[in-house]
């Protein structure tokens, strides 16, 4: 793993550390829910992940 993908494996585990507990069930489920689909049920995951992201509001 490159230094990038390492920096961003850490910002990511710490922005999930910094949930409360029960945002960090919802990441968990959602994760299991990924690791458990089949090829194409992932790509639809990814893509209902980046449309709720993008319909969010830019800080």
């Amino acid at each position: 793993m490159g230094t990038q993908e390492e920096f961003e494996l850490h910002r990511a585990l710490s922005l999930f550390v910094s949930l409360n507990e029960s945002s960090q069930k919802s990441f968990i489920s959602a994760i299991n829910a990924y690791l458990l689909a089949s090829a194409k049920s992932r790509r639809q995951l990814v893509e209902q992940w980046k449309f709720e992201h993008d319909q969010q509001p830019a800080d």
